[in-house]
């Protein structure tokens, strides 16, 4: 049960930290050409990151879950959705 606490701990951690980092996008203006696309795209985007994803499989998740991997800076700053 100790590390299911644990797990939990640090997956509620880093929704917090989504939410500064979000807080920073719809703040800063580096961040005016791509705000409008930093937005998780997937349900299971903090899981994926707890598992690794976002280092694992960079190239998807810097597109699919910006906010959870902190990469907005990544997305392209003009394209289609």
């Amino acid at each position: 049960m100790n590390g299911n606490k644990q797990e939990l701990e640090v997956t509620m951690q880093r929704i917090d930290d989504t939410a500064e980092y979000m807080k920073k996008v719809n703040s800063d203006p580096d961040y005016k050409n791509v705000r409008s696309r930093c937005f998780n795209r997937h349900k299971d985007c903090t899981f994926w990151w707890a598992v690794g994803e976002c280092t694992i499989n960079a190239d998807f998740m810097n597109m699919m879950c910006a906010p959870t991997c902190q990469t907005c800076d990544l997305l392209p700053e003009f394209g289609t959705e």
